[in-house]
């Protein structure tokens, strides 16, 4: 059964929506604070800004990568000028915001670790967000785990 989260399932965004309208119905819309994890591309502002009025204050999600190159190589189907897009519509409704970036993994090379790098300035030399990196963990089963085995770069 493939992952969705709570902004975007297979029926659109009505599942957070039906979320944040319950939320005001019980009046906890000033009374509760919470976070959610997303992937760049869900990232909309009017959602988001019906999610803030709601008690949204942060978002995880993984950028994974700060190259399209990097990003296709992970099949992470998005683009960084979706996480770019992402980030300012987060900063213009002043939601905080981790994430997870991944500059070093089997496919790095001095280039892209260096595109990664630029891409870290860009997006947190304002001080809005901490940089943040993660370690690639191809679990079982997974696209990335089957490539990995298959070029020899995990062993049994």
């Amino acid at each position: 059964m493939p992952f969705h989260s709570p902004v975007k399932t297979p029926n659109g965004s009505e599942w957070i929506k039906k979320f944040c309208r319950e939320i005001k119905r019980r009046n906890l819309a000033n009374k509760i604070m919470w976070k959610i994890n997303c992937r760049p591309d869900e990232i909309n502002y009017d959602i988001f800004s019906m999610m803030k009025k709601c008690g949204l204050y942060s978002a995880f999600w993984g950028i994974e990568n700060g190259t399209n190159t990097g990003l296709m190589k992970m099949n992470k189907h998005m683009t960084i000028s979706s996480t770019l897009q992402g980030i300012k519509i987060l900063k213009d409704l002043e939601i905080s915001f981790e994430y997870g970036l991944m500059p070093f993994h089997p496919y790095s090379d001095y280039n892209s670790i260096k595109q990664n790098f630029k891409f870290l300035r860009e997006i947190s030399c304002d001080g809005f967000t901490s940089a943040t990196f993660l370690k690639m963990m191809p679990f079982s089963s997974t696209a990335i785990e089957i490539k990995l085995r298959k070029e020899g770069e995990i062993k049994r």
